[in-house]
């Protein structure tokens, strides 16, 4: 494997792999394109770890013409992966004991935790000249891969997830929550801003985010409060300035979302 920099982009070959690790420190712009290789686009955010963002990633069938702009997903840094088709398939066939062609439509989901946190130590190892470097890419690849054959199967057997074509409105919606969290708004405001029915927004949302719209506003404002905590602020005026009605009401919604109270957490800070 091609020895890299820890400072610039990288771009290895591994195998019959192509591994690309770029640092969002200016726009990218990709016209209109296509591959041999699947492709996995995976944001990562390493620096501004931001818990109300939903970490999305992005899966392109190899073949399949397609775009980028580095505003689509926000983050620190972007990890590119490009797959032998062929290899999906060699996994499938240990995985069920036939030969199986893996088909699948493009397609852009949430991160589950245990799939972040893999692609986070991927990013690391890469990065790294530590001992065992190759086995554990090669491992790392593997988990990557069977995720992703299990992404594929849901989506063949279940076929509940929104297309990519509903991730812009989404966004939308979860941008206008960051910037106006202080302020009453409802399911009806957002599915508008959406552009979506209200319960097909309900449904969409949920799937991007794992929560649904009512807990991604609750959990923005007591992120937000925590924030606050750390300054010499009454409780009453924190509850306030993140969009409570009253103390008690604050003081609630922090305890169900925090398993503690706003006092007693800033004493801990």
């Amino acid at each position: 494997m091609e020895e890299v920099s820890k400072k610039q982009n990288q771009i290895l070959n591994f195998k019959n792999y192509v591994i690309q690790l770029y640092y969002n420190d200016k726009v990218i712009e990709r016209g209109e394109h296509s591959h041999d290789e699947i492709e996995l686009i995976i944001p990562l955010n390493l620096k501004n770890e931001n818990l109300t963002m939903p970490n999305l990633y992005r899966v392109v069938n190899a073949t399949n013409p397609h775009s980028f702009s580095s505003k689509e997903l926000p983050c620190d840094q972007y990890l590119l992966i490009f797959i032998p088709p062929e290899k999906i398939e060699e996994h499938s066939y240990e995985l069920e004991g036939k030969n199986k062609k893996i088909e699948f439509q493009d397609f852009t989901r949430l991160q589950p935790l245990e799939f972040n946190i893999i692609c986070k130590s991927f990013r690391r190892e890469l990065i790294s000249n530590s001992y065992g470097k190759n086995l554990l890419i090669d491992l790392f690849l593997n988990q990557i891969e069977i995720h992703l054959i299990r992404e594929v199967f849901n989506l063949t057997n279940e076929d509940k997830t929104p297309k990519l074509g509903s991730r812009t409105g989404i966004q939308r919606s979860i941008d206008f929550i960051k910037e106006n969290y202080k302020e009453e708004m409802t399911v009806d405001d957002l599915a508008e801003i959406s552009a979506m029915s209200k319960y097909h927004f309900i449904y969409t949302f949920k799937n991007f985010t794992g929560e649904t719209p009512y807990q991604f506003i609750l959990k923005t404002r007591i992120d937000e409060s925590v924030k606050l905590l750390k300054k010499d602020l009454p409780i009453i005026d924190i509850a306030y300035n993140v969009g409570f009605g009253d103390v008690s009401q604050f003081n609630r919604a922090f305890k169900k979302v925090m398993l503690t109270s706003p006092t007693q957490l800033r004493k801990e800070l």
